[in-house]
């Protein structure tokens, strides 16, 4: 199943890497993303007897929530179907966004519109004009967006949605029945981007190290190669690396190495 959204830094094109990473079926019960962020490999992978997506950014956070509990998700959806592609109306939504006080639905609801009718899923205008169905390919991927979210919200009403500290959240969970994947933001150094609503700085990245370090969960990590991260290989990880094509801001394609580093 892919991901509701389009998100900087999702892992949507490389899961089969990730997931080929996983520890063995029946060495853990519990699945954790404290940085679930598109939450693509945790839909792309089977289905786990307990699992949690964490997220701390608001928009994000409220769409998954909205999507797994059904009094909220019922809501969300009827405004989805009085829903049309108008290049205005996310603008509009985009500024409602910017407002601390939106009930969970309203953000939810705002945050999927401008994220599915964007060409980059910030906001950016999407110009595309591919006929399918007889509608423009954006119109066309927005409602095809809206007609999935049925099967989503039947998915996601499994999984347990929360809105807190994800290194906080590894620290809690350690146990050895616990499988941790974590796709927290890149480290400082290996980025010329900002785009991160969410971000951590060197300290944080430290932190998430100490905590990942001393944790008696298994634990895959995903980021770009860098000095720092290279220290958990002297604390019992390993490291695997592949290539990624991606795209700069720009829509440019390019290559970069994924990383992958885990304790098992």
């Amino acid at each position: 199943m892919n991901s509701p959204i389009k998100y900087f830094g999702g892992k949507g094109t490389m899961f089969k890497n990730i997931i080929s990473e996983f520890p063995i079926e029946g060495s853990y019960d519990t699945y954790i993303e404290p940085f679930g962020g598109s939450f693509s490999i945790g839909l792309k992978k089977e289905e786990t007897e307990i699992e949690i997506y964490n997220d701390m950014e608001q928009n994000v956070y409220s769409l998954y929530k909205v999507l797994s509990d059904k009094d909220l998700f019922d809501k969300f959806k009827h405004k989805c179907d009085l829903s049309y592609y108008s290049e205005q109306l996310r603008k509009e939504f985009k500024e409602k966004l910017k407002c601390d006080t939106l009930n969970i639905v309203d953000r939810a609801y705002y945050f999927f519109y401008v994220n599915r009718t964007s060409r980059n899923g910030i906001g950016g205008l999407n110009l595309s004009t591919t006929i399918r169905r007889k509608m423009s390919k954006s119109t066309s991927d927005f409602l095809s967006a809206i007609d999935r979210l049925p099967e989503l919200h039947h998915r996601l009403s499994k999984v347990i949605i929360l809105n807190r500290d994800g290194t906080s959240l590894i620290n809690k969970h350690n146990r050895d029945n616990v499988f941790i994947y974590c796709d927290p933001p890149y480290e400082q150094s290996t980025r010329t981007s900002t785009r991160y609503k969410v971000d951590m700085d060197n300290d944080g990245h430290k932190d998430f190290i100490k905590t990942v370090i001393n944790s008696n969960a298994k634990i895959l990590i995903s980021g770009y190669d860098c000095e720092l991260y290279d220290t958990l290989l002297d604390n019992g990880f390993t490291k695997v690396q592949f290539d990624v094509r991606t795209v700069d801001g720009k829509g440019r394609p390019k290559t970069k190495v994924e990383t992958l580093w885990k304790n098992y």
